[in-house]
């Protein structure tokens, strides 16, 4: 069975950071998403010297040609040109479960996201800086006295939400146990293998810990299921 996986997959090539977009490497915590985008002026980009036409301008994508009426009103090029020059690299300082966002947590099996909100009414919040924080609005509650123009201010707004939801570490995961029934088996194998046929991204399926999941990894969970 081995090598029969073996030659299976040796004609593929694997995903690295490198190859994942912007939302593949947000969700694998084993890369990091590198921001680089460049803005640039389009008058300075077209640099009309000694001239220069709409179809140059409007080629260039965010730019745009103003048709001039006279001296005192020239044509010109205006308006922005950005270019996305972001990528995705390995992430030298993973993040640990308790740093992970709640889309992060989800997609590493290691992790589980403990889900902790509170909801209460915001009738019952006591001062400004409390109602303020829950997001709640300070308003006037009522009139006082014989004083038209006079009020009690209190806090109003309907209900709030408190989110005090966590990343914790799972504690009932095995590696290699792709399917979740806590056995190792020709089962695995052939989730891990679809895994890397699909170019996607398992924290669980990389057996040997490179940050990758390729055949290695489906050589040491065959050999830890035939050795076991």
């Amino acid at each position: 069975m081995r090598y029969l996986i073996l030659t299976l997959l040796l004609s593929f090539s694997f995903s690295e950071c490198t190859d994942l977009n912007a939302l593949q490497c947000g969700t694998n915590t084993d890369c990091e998403w590198v921001e680089d985008i460049e803005t640039e002026n389009c008058y300075d980009i077209l640099d009309c010297n000694p001239s220069c036409n709409w179809q140059d301008c409007e080629a260039i994508e965010g730019c745009n040609w103003h048709f001039g009426t006279a001296y005192y009103d020239p044509s010109y090029c205006y308006g922005e040109h950005i270019t996305d020059n972001s990528y995705c690299q390995e992430n030298p300082n993973p993040p640990t479960c308790s740093e992970m966002s709640q889309i992060q947590c989800n997609s590493n099996s290691e992790c589980e996201w403990i889900e902790n909100t509170y909801t209460g009414n915001c009738s019952n919040l006591n001062g400004f800086t409390a109602c303020e924080a829950a997001g709640c609005d300070w308003e006037c509650g009522f009139s006082h006295g014989s004083c038209y123009w006079c009020c009690w201010y209190e806090c109003g707004g309907g209900s709030y939400e408190i989110d005090n939801s966590y990343c914790q570490e799972n504690p009932d995961f095995i590696q290699g146990d792709l399917n979740g029934d806590l056995i190792l088996n020709i089962l695995d194998v052939i989730i891990i293998v679809d895994i890397i046929l699909n170019q996607e991204s398992s924290d669980l399926a990389d057996m040997n810990g490179d940050g990758g999941i390729n055949i290695l990894d489906v050589i040491e969970l065959v050999d830890i299921i035939i050795n076991r």
